[in-house]
C-alpha cells in the first residue's frame, strides 16, 4: 500500500463492498464499509497526512448469559508509510465487564497489503495488565481481512490473536461479514483467567445497510467458547464455557 499503492487497494476496496482494510490501512476486526481517510498536508514537499475514527462495533442485545453490549474502535493518522494506530475494544455481560483494552501501536507497511506493527496493549478488564505487542494487519487474496499480533505480558505471559473477515455483498447497500478469532496462549495468568494452549474461539456473523459510507447499523450473531484449562477455570469459577448472542448495532465513521 506504499503511495500509489494506497490510492489503487482504496478503489478495489469500494468494488468490493467498502471493506476498510482495501480502503485505507489493511485493518480488520469489524472494519467498516466507510472510506476515505483525509488529507490534512498542504505542504507540496511533505507526504500528506491522513486520519480517520472509526467505530466497528457498538452494540447491544441478548445472550445466554444475559444482557450484552461490545465496542470496536480505532483511529489512525500518518502518511502512507508511517502511521499511529489506537485501538480499543471490550465487552460486558448483564451490566459487568467481560473484557477491556485499548492499544497503541506505531504501524508501517511491509508489503503492498500488509502492515508491520508495533506497540503497547493495556488491558484493564478483567485484571489491569500491561503487554508488549507486535504483528501484522492486512488483507490477504479474496480480500480477506486478517489481523496476527503477538502479546507479551509485564509478567512475561506470551499470547497470540488472530483475527479474519471478508465482506460479502448481496446488493449495493447490504452486506454480511463473517468473521473469526483465535486467542492462544503460551503460559498461565491466573489473575487474567487465561491458560496454556487454545483460549477462547469466536465466530460471528454480522449484517449491515450501508446508509452511506460513513453509517451503517447491522445485526450481529456470534457464538464464543473457551477450551482447554481456560474453560474448567471458567467452570469451576461457576461462569459459562461458551455463549451465543444475538445483537444489533451500528458503525460509523469519521
Amino acid at each position: 500500500m506504499r503511495h500509489t499503492t494506497f490510492a489503487a487497494c482504496t478503489a478495489v476496496g469500494l468494488m468490493v463492498g467498502g471493506s476498510a482494510i482495501a480502503q485505507s490501512t489493511h485493518h480488520t476486526a469489524g472494519a467498516g464499509g466507510g472510506t476515505l481517510t483525509m488529507n490534512m498536508g498542504s505542504d507540496h514537499d511533505s507526504a500528506p497526512v491522513y486520519y480517520f475514527i472509526r467505530a466497528n462495533r457498538l452494540d447491544y442485545g441478548a445472550s445466554q448469559a444475559g444482557a450484552r453490549g461490545s465496542w470496536d474502535i480505532d483511529a489512525r493518522i500518518g502518511t502512507d508509510d508511517h502511521r499511529l494506530v489506537l485501538k480499543t475494544e471490550g465487552e460486558y455481560v448483564r451490566g459487568k465487564g467481560e473484557n477491556a483494552e485499548v492499544q497503541l501501536l506505531y504501524s508501517t507497511p511491509i508489503t503492498d497489503f500488509f502492515d508491520f506493527q508495533i506497540g503497547a496493549r493495556q488491558l484493564f478488564v478483567p485484571v489491569g495488565r500491561s503487554y508488549f505487542a507486535m504483528g501484522v494487519q492486512g488483507v490477504l487474496p479474496w480480500f480477506i481481512d486478517t489481523e496476527a499480533t503477538i502479546f507479551i505480558s509485564n509478567k512475561g505471559q506470551p499470547s497470540a490473536r488472530i483475527k479474519a473477515e471478508i465482506d460479502l455483498p448481496w446488493t449495493a447497500s447490504i452486506y454480511s461479514r463473517p468473521s473469526i478469532e483465535l486467542n492462544a496462549y503460551g503460559s498461565d495468568d491466573r489473575q487474567v483467567g487465561t491458560y496454556a494452549g487454545l483460549g477462547t474461539v469466536k465466530l460471528a456473523l454480522q449484517t449491515r445497510y450501508q446508509v452511506t459510507r460513513q453509517l451503517a447499523p447491522y445485526v450481529e450473531i456470534g457464538w464464543e467458547k473457551a477450551f482447554g484449562q481456560t474453560a474448567n477455570a471458567a467452570r469451576h469459577d461457576g461462569e459459562r464455557t461458551d455463549n451465543a448472542y444475538a445483537v444489533v448495532g451500528i458503525r460509523l465513521l469519521y
